[in-house]
């Protein structure tokens, strides 16, 4: 009878729910940002390689910045040590990627949120590379939109990194949860097991 109770409740816990898949997910979110922003978590994760694990993604943001200006866009440009400089209309404009832009923080958020969702440690760790090189280009591409914003049209160029540039990466990482969830999760490929036949279980 305990083991009829306990595949009962696996079987609970293993049926879809998006609600509680969703609240899940938000609830994991809202706790990563508290261990982020009130931890310390980077230096206790990082430490004693922090500056340069930063330094690193930051100088691979930027370069995809520098890359993309020179291939899409027309004006005059000169880089160097993070800084972008950009002369159109006989004026001068820049852009300086700074640590905050590495795309590290999010990283670490889609690193918690694969870690708690359901499948085997295997899988998990494959989608978090690929999931992880979509979040590096998705960051590389939403510096690049700022940096043509900043030298075209600076007055809007805050609100638009606040309200547009800060929560395209919530939606990157929502949307990559979701692609695992609906694609992954549940599916019996990533969590069947052979069935045993315990005949007598149900008499006991």
């Amino acid at each position: 009878m305990r083991m009829a109770l306990a595949r009962t409740v696996r079987q609970k816990l293993n049926q879809k729910n998006p609600l509680k898949d969703f609240a899940f997910f938000a609830g994991v979110t809202l706790v990563f940002h508290f261990l982020y922003w009130h931890t310390q978590m980077n230096l206790w994760l990082f430490w004693p390689f922090n500056n340069s694990v930063y330094s690193f993604f930051t100088h691979i943001a930027y370069m995809g910045d520098v890359f993309l200006c020179k291939v899409f866009y027309s004006a005059p440009l000169w880089a160097q040590d993070s800084w972008l400089r950009f002369y159109t209309n006989g004026r001068m404009h820049t852009m300086y990627v700074v640590a905050d832009c590495s795309g590290i923080k999010q990283l670490l958020q889609f690193a918690m949120i694969m870690l708690v969702v359901r499948g085997t440690l295997w899988h998990k760790g494959v989608y978090f590379l690929s999931g992880s090189v979509l979040i590096l280009l998705g960051n590389i591409l939403r510096i690049y939109l700022l940096t043509i914003v900043s030298v075209n049209y600076s007055a809007y160029y805050q609100p638009i990194h606040d309200w547009v540039g800060r929560p395209f990466h919530y939606v990157l990482i929502f949307c990559l949860w979701v692609v695992w969830q609906e694609r992954f999760a549940y599916s019996k490929g990533l969590h069947s097991q052979p069935q045993v036949a315990h005949p007598k279980e149900d008499l006991v």
